[in-house]
């Protein structure tokens, strides 16, 4: 039976996890004047998390895996024959680990020190790829103002991995997400085709509508995003995000080398709709990587661990962000 744990810290910060999907289902920040500030979306209806029966294929806050994104069946050993040839796969299709229910390890809950760990193990074949697969979920709300996730992974074979979560920002709830600011460090991203899979080229996006790396308003030169960015290594936040109208930022750090950044135009079912709702920050290795020779291969082997580190700053702003 699926759970629900909080977690809470001096700091303002809040959220809480469903176990079923390692969920982050809510996540908010009070400010100094007693103000809760939303930052997520979140469904409106609260059985969505706890209901295995739910096939979100929204991804509202889930974990993503085996692979995250979208990957063409070609023939890999790693995926299963059970996958028809040249299927696309979007997060690992319907029996992804979004749908399972995952065993909690850790939990601790007090003002110095909030965190949670959820385990998940995946067999070879019964998600359409090749290989066991152990992944544990760390969620843990940090004294510098932030929320760290934390994937580990293990396998005793060879196997495809690339985790993200799909939590849904909106700071503040107030109107469409068009209104915020926007800094993405990123100056290229992958080429898609028709199917949104990657082509295997690289493109330059300075000057574009998809280009910010000087921060900017969302709505300014806006089409909608579903852009595949490449991240430039950096100790600095790999993304930005603002609202003047809350006074809040949200800053985005990363080991992963990929964001993509996604605007949906509706999120149904959730408890803010609205036209362009939210915006999405999937941190995650390179999609479709065993199809393209000149991406790295988030092939996870015996005796190696995979680890993926994102964590979210929330932090008061003045009504003017710089």
């Amino acid at each position: 039976m699926p759970e629900i744990f909080e977690l809470n810290n001096r700091n303002g910060l809040r959220c809480e996890i469903s176990t079923l999907g390692a969920t982050l289902f809510s996540f908010s920040f009070t400010k100094q004047s007693g103000e809760i500030i939303p930052l997520i979306l979140s469904y409106a209806a609260q059985e969505k998390y706890v209901d295995e029966t739910q096939r979100d294929t929204q991804y509202l806050g889930k974990t993503i895996g085996r692979f995250a994104g979208r990957i063409r069946n070609s023939g890999n050993t790693l995926i299963d024959k059970s996958i028809p040839e040249n299927e696309i796969l979007l997060h690992s299709g319907k029996c992804g680990i979004s749908f399972k229910n995952w065993e909690c390890v850790t939990y601790q809950n007090d003002a110095e020190l909030s965190f949670l760990t959820l385990r998940c193990d995946v067999k070879s074949k019964e998600d359409g790829f090749v290989g066991d697969l152990y992944i544990e979920a760390k969620f843990e709300l940090t004294i510098n103002r932030g929320l760290e996730i934390t994937y580990t992974a293990s396998t005793q074979t060879e196997t495809l991995i690339n985790l993200t979560n799909h939590a849904y920002f909106n700071l503040g709830q107030k109107s469409s997400i068009l209104g915020h600011l926007l800094q993405i460090n990123a100056k290229e991203k992958l080429m898609l085709d028709k199917h949104l899979l990657p082509t295997g080229e690289k493109s330059i996006i300075s000057l574009s509508s998809e280009d910010y790396l000087i921060e900017r308003e969302i709505n300014s030169n806006f089409t909608p995003l579903d852009t595949v960015y490449l991240m430039d290594e950096t100790a600095e936040p790999i993304v930005k995000l603002a609202s003047a109208e809350v006074s809040i930022s949200l800053e985005v750090f990363s080991n992963q080398p990929i964001c993509v950044v996604y605007t949906p135009q509706f999120v149904n079912d959730v408890n803010f709709e609205i036209q362009f709702p939210a915006i999405c920050f999937e941190t995650q290795g390179f999609p479709d990587c065993i199809n393209h020779g000149n991406f790295p291969s988030n092939i996870l082997r015996k005796g190696e661990e995979y680890m993926h580190r994102t964590r979210y700053a929330v932090r008061e702003i003045s009504k003017k962000p710089i």
